[in-house]
């Protein structure tokens, strides 16, 4: 049976119908590449995360927070316990080869007897540790190397020039058990020295003893802390005298040392989280099949597993899921705005084909063959909105997604969503046709019916849904947070587009015209005021787009400035390092007497006076109590001026206002400095509701207690913990701790002093902070770089969101503009046999095309002022709408920018351009008789 023509031609009749299949692809392309967007840009973020992770791995970061795993033992290599283990560790995936490095750790073992490894010659002595590692000349940077090398040692370069001894020559290497002070038992045989040839010498870090890292690696710097102590300077690491494993080894047994042996491994560049979680899984499970019982004797020799492996990638998984949540809750919002845009384009060609939808009706085509040939003809625009959606997508996340490769499996889910999203459009498409055709083909009737108030009913679901974000509870925002901006633009739209025709067409003038250049703005007004519920939807569309546009702009100004703010209370600093305290800067500090000396007389000592390194400055911390409350709160004492420059303070006007209340707690102290001595502790009170300014408290520690006076209160600051905390001077909270004064040598009794922390905050990059304190020969026993402490997942979440809203926002404005246009060019249509009498009667094309501006110049303006209003309404609930942690400090900001003012304009002025154009070539079509006798 042939197939009717009326079936074969609707795949192809879209595109006959003046750019209708074009405006219906447009709106389906937006929801489709909504759609397909969300598993790549999931995919590619959780990637992301892992590098970003990684690549804030400062180079001095402990084997515990990096991407590498050490087997450590007091076996050998050979031994076959280890053998095993070392090949579990091989097969783990996603780890480079192992290497092994071992050092000496005789004097912590037998801490009880004097044990201090030398390496001599010639009479001279120099303290230092037997290491061993696989391969010395690829491992080191070699200053000067012996030709055939192989079986000796290599010495830092330091050692070599004060022992005067160069590649090719020997050295002994003993481990000595007796000295001036600690003189050998009687009858006890010498200590056992072994001779060994110098195979090289090698260049040593910055400071002066660990071995410089060779060129592209962290091999050395990442052990910093790592690395043994010298047995007579604790602060100091030793020099290390290094063999190939074999001949360290020999060299151990002969002098009766003994070595901790580790195995090491790192994890591949580039891999997917996807990868880096199965190797995750595998460090996890060496680590159970170590812990497992063995034969192993307990204690500091038995085998263990040291790696920041699993915490890494949990970070950067934790990040992925905070990124999917947020994903998937926008691709679907731009999904379904893309939708309700095809919708509207539909209900826009429904109303221009009433004529022959009403005809159809009449020959029989009823609703369910009307439906199936709309689906027939909205086919082809759905057809290419999935390849074009999957192919949009791919190059977006290409040019402003995260860096990666999209994996097949991301793809894979991105042809489906497109594909499901797609088909909705085609059933929206069925089911306005089905509903048109049931409208046309009712019959007429004298009496009007009453049209349904749709304007007010949009206003009141918009007026819900802004009730519900105002009473939601929810420490982050849902999809009814999501859409509440969006339902506020299209209802506002909708109500100034009524209002304003209310208005309009009572003030319209009745008389004509008495110019011609008058003529075109009378006869816009005219059009306008007669343009109905289409005319309104238009506005509603574009009010719409342009809503969520400046919306959008101004939300994402908000949560880069929230993230930078966060971030710094979350760090403090771009980088910290925790020191044992400002006395080791000074090499004879003052010391805190015992509790002896205390007792007998002995006075405390001043502390010397310290200055930071440039651009540091000293921050203590401790935990206190508050008389008249429970629970504990941090403390931090600082120096006020120094600490403004060296802390990080974000973006906002919060974290500004907040930074000059040290301004504030510099003029108390002054004035209590004034006094003589210190009546109150000034302090600026940051989360605490017990401590409001004015209020004095009596707050104390392990030793000490002190009065305190509440200066100002803040509700963040930079290196806020969990616990509410006080800010104060350091130089007046510690004349208050006596003998517990941190700033003083510890004393040489074991009674444990006050315990506060000691750090130096940086404006600098960690590695330069630590550089600087290993020239001071200043142990560090922590580092923070805020590029890894900053990383949270709503931050994260918050800030990879930004893109993808910025992108939605643009689908939301694309599909506005869609609907805009499809208005203009019906309303062109509709008019071209008005027009050509108009024409005829000496109204002239200028005429016209000024009818068209004005028309158009209403619709956009009173869109911009729906768009303003919106923003205005919204402004209020901002955190509650975009904030994706209400509960985090410093709140958010929502405020209107002028750059945020200036993109929503250009938006408007290109739709604006756009509408007329298309307006201009939808009357082009025909000469003036030939559009009267086909339209007139």
């Amino acid at each position: 049976m042939a197939l009717s023509p009326v079936w074969r031609r609707a795949p192809a009749r879209a595109w006959r119908r003046g750019g209708a299949g074009a405006l219906l692809l447009l709106a389906l392309l937006a929801a489709t590449t909504s759609a397909a967007s969300a598993s790549m840009f999931v995919q590619l973020s959780g990637d992301d995360a892992l590098q970003t992770v990684r690549d804030g791995i400062p180079d001095t970061a402990r084997t515990a927070d990096s991407d590498e795993i050490r087997l450590i033992s007091g076996a050998a290599p050979d031994d076959e316990l280890m053998r095993f283990r070392s090949e579990s560790l091989k097969r783990i995936p996603g780890l480079t080869s192992p290497t092994t490095i071992a050092f000496s750790v005789a004097p912590e073992l037998r801490w009880q007897s004097f044990l201090r490894p030398v390496v001599r010659h010639d009479g001279v002595e120099i303290r230092a540790r037997l290491a061993a590692v696989d391969d010395p000349a690829a491992s080191l940077v070699p200053v000067a190397a012996s030709e055939g090398a192989g079986d000796g040692v290599w010495l830092p370069q330091p050692v070599a020039e004060q022992l005067g001894v160069q590649p090719g020559g020997t050295v002994e290497l003993v481990v000595l058990t007796r000295d001036a002070l600690h003189p050998a038992p009687k009858d006890a045989p010498p200590d056992p020295v072994a001779t060994v040839a110098v195979d090289g010498v090698y260049e040593v870090g910055a400071d002066g003893r660990r071995p410089a890292d060779p060129p592209g690696t962290t091999a050395w710097s990442r052990r910093v802390g790592g690395i043994p102590t010298d047995t007579e300077y604790s602060t100091q690491s030793s020099y290390l005298i290094l063999g190939d494993v074999a001949t360290a080894t020999a060299l151990a047994a002969t002098t009766e040392d003994q070595l901790m042996w580790t195995q090491e491994s790192a994890m591949l560049p580039g891999l997917t989280l996807d990868q880096a979680q199965q190797t995750a899984a595998g460090v996890a499970d060496l680590r159970d099949q170590v812990k497992a019982p063995s034969d192993e004797p307990a204690g500091p020799l038995r085998t263990g597993v040291v790696s920041g492996i699993e915490t890494m990638v949990s970070t950067a998984s934790s990040l992925r899921e905070a990124t999917r949540d947020r994903t998937a809750l926008l691709a679907a919002a731009g999904a379904a705005t893309g939708l309700l845009s095809a919708m509207a384009v539909l209900v826009l060609l429904a109303t221009d084909r009433r004529a022959e939808l009403r005809h159809g009706a009449a020959i029989g085509l009823g609703p369910l063959r009307t439906a199936g040939l709309w689906v027939l003809e909205t086919l082809l625009p759905a057809a290419l909105a999935v390849v074009g959606g999957v192919l949009l997508a791919r190059a977006a996340m290409a040019a402003l997604g995260p860096d990666g490769i999209v994996q097949p499996s991301a793809m894979e889910s991105a042809w489906s969503a497109a594909s499901v999203v797609s088909a909705i459009g085609l059933v929206l498409a069925a089911i306005v046709a089905a509903t048109a055709v049931l409208v046309a083909d009712r019959p007429e009737s004298s009496d009007r019916k009453r049209s349904v108030p749709w304007v007010w009913l949009l206003a009141a679901v918009a007026a819900t849904a802004l009730l519900a974000a105002a009473t939601s509870k929810a420490s982050t925002p849902g999809a009814v947070a999501l859409l509440t901006p969006a339902l506020v633009a299209l209802a506002l739209g909708a109500v100034v587009a009524t209002v304003a025709l209310a208005v309009a067409r009572r003030t319209r003038p009745s008389s004509l015209p008495r110019s011609s250049r008058s003529a075109g703005r009378w006869l816009g007004w005219r059009r306008t005021t007669g343009g109905g519920a289409s005319a309104v939807l238009a506005v509603a569309a574009l009010s719409l787009g342009l809503g969520m546009v400046l919306v959008t702009a101004t939300a994402v100004a908000g949560t880069r400035t929230a993230i930078a703010d966060r971030t710094a209370v979350r760090t403090g600093a771009v980088a910290t390092a925790e020191v044992p305290g400002t006395w080791a800067f000074v090499e004879d500090p003052p010391k805190t007497p015992t509790a002896a000396q205390v007792a007998k007389g002995k006075r405390v000592p001043k502390p010397a006076i310290v200055p930071p390194p440039e651009g540091t400055t000293f921050v203590f911390r401790t935990l206190v109590s508050m008389d008249g409350d429970f629970g504990y709160r941090d403390v931090m004492a600082v120096d006020p001026e120094a600490f403004a420059a060296a802390a990080s303070w974000g973006d906002g006007q919060q974290m500004q206002d907040i930074r000059a209340q040290l301004y504030a707690l510099e003029a108390a102290a002054d004035e209590e400095r004034a006094a003589g001595q210190a009546d109150m502790v000034p302090v600026i009170a940051v989360n605490d509701s017990a401590a409001t300014p004015g209020k004095s408290r009596l707050i104390s520690g392990q030793g000490w207690s002190a009065p305190m006076r509440v200066v100002s209160s803040a509700t963040a600051f930079p290196g806020l913990r969990d616990l509410p905390m006080l800010v104060t001077t350091a130089d007046i909270l510690f004349g208050y701790f006596g003998r517990e004064d941190p700033r003083l040598a510890p004393p040489d009794d074991a009674i444990p002093r006050a315990y506060v922390e000691t750090w130096l905050w940086s404006a600098e990059p960690v590695d330069g902070l630590v550089s600087t304190l290993q020239q001071a020969d200043v142990p560090v026993l922590q580092t923070t770089a805020q590029t890894v402490l900053g990383v949270d997942p709503e931050l994260d979440a918050a800030d990879r969101s930004t893109g993808y809203l910025i992108a939605l926002a643009a689908f939301v404005a694309l599909t506005s503009v869609v609907v805009l246009v499809e208005q203009a060019r019906r309303s062109a249509r509709r008019a071209r046999a008005a027009d050509a009498m108009l024409v005829r009667v000496g109204l002239g094309r200028s005429g016209l095309r000024a009818a068209r501006r004005w028309e158009l110049m209403w619709a956009v303006s009173a869109a911009l002022v729906a768009a303003v209003i919106t923003v205005v309404v919204v402004s209020p609930l901002g955190a509650s709408l975009f904030d994706l942690d209400r509960a985090a400090r410093p709140a958010f900001e929502f405020r209107v920018t002028w750059q945020s003012l200036a993109i929503t304009a250009a938006t408007a002025v290109v739709a604006f351009v756009l509408a007329l154009w298309a307006a201009e070539r939808g009357s082009r079509r025909s000469t003036a008789e030939e559009v009267v006798l086909r339209d007139g």
